[in-house]
């Protein structure tokens, strides 16, 4: 499922069966079946027959309207929308303590994971190889111990914990003494 943007101007937007059509004087421009529009996003001036909104809104898919140059002027959105589903669906996961708990685990994973192969990489051509090593099996080993996490605050802390391992090892990654005191680092633009 995808969004279909209409970004031609003076296009019209027509149905056919449960397809749209899209017509540029009176040539079609494109023919695109229902079943893989996720949303409309209509961009200037481009007509839309009735019939055609009333289909997008029986097949709950939703119609939205921006300027020529990108400005949002409104949106029609049906009773009942594919994307109000997932709403309820993601609130109700929100109150749910266990998939919070899995989520979070995945997320801080990742970010964990991404360290340590940031600081796997760079130690190759840094000088200090030995000790951004230690740091990345440091946090290899705080990857381990996230899924005997019992709450947020411990999956905090072995983030925060992780963060300071990497951040730590930081300047070293960089190949650049950044020192405040130092004249050059005035001019250093990151």
């Amino acid at each position: 499922m995808s969004t279909l943007y209409i970004t031609k101007q003076n296009t019209q937007l027509t149905k056919k069966e449960k397809r749209i059509v899209v017509t540029e004087k009176n040539d079609i421009a494109a023919d695109v079946p229902l079943i893989h529009v996720e949303q409309v996003i209509i961009i200037g001036k481009v007509g839309i027959t009735g019939a055609t909104i009333q289909l997008l809104l029986d097949e709950n898919i939703p119609i939205t309207y921006l300027s020529y140059y990108g400005h949002y002027k409104g949106r029609l959105v049906p009773e009942l929308s594919k994307n109000s589903i997932l709403r309820v669906k993601q609130f109700e996961s929100y109150k749910d303590e266990n998939f919070k708990l899995k989520i979070s685990k995945i997320i801080v994973g990742a970010k964990l994971n991404n360290m340590r192969n940031i600081l796997l990489k760079k130690s190759r051509t840094a000088s200090d190889l030995e000790n951004i090593q230690n740091k990345a099996e440091k946090i290899k080993d705080l990857i381990n111990k996230l899924e005997d996490a019992d709450d947020e605050n411990q999956l905090r802390g072995y983030e925060g914990i992780g963060s300071r391992y990497y951040f730590s090892q930081f300047n070293k990654l960089l190949n650049y003494n950044l020192n405040p005191y130092e004249p050059e680092y005035r001019h250093l633009k990151l």
